[in-house]
């Protein structure tokens, strides 16, 4: 997580901006275990996924996926660090201050 908040602590660098992409509407992920049931008024659990993460090699050839991949660096939010809105709202407060 401190990797996570590291990058929103960088100085502006116009060479090297910050993109900071929040989820997405479309999310490559399978579970790993199987859910457990739950009781007859509970919703559904499922806790255990895994990330598919090889959208540039399946759309661009391979030396174009290379090119693109080496201008990037790829930061995850932790699997449970749903807390992260709460700490770039309060991160942009204390920036506007």
């Amino acid at each position: 997580m401190e990797r996570v908040l590291d990058v929103y602590k960088r100085p502006y660098d116009k060479d090297c901006p910050v993109v900071c992409i929040d989820g997405s509407p479309k999310q490559f992920i399978e579970e790993k275990r199987h859910t457990i049931a739950m009781k007859p008024s509970q919703e559904e659990r499922v806790d255990d996924y895994k990330t598919h993460a090889s959208t540039f090699y399946e759309t661009f050839r391979p030396k174009e996926e290379k090119r693109l991949c080496d201008r990037f660096e790829f930061v995850y939010t932790p699997k449970h660090g749903s807390w992260l809105n709460m700490a770039e709202i309060k991160l942009h407060i204390l920036n506007g201050q």
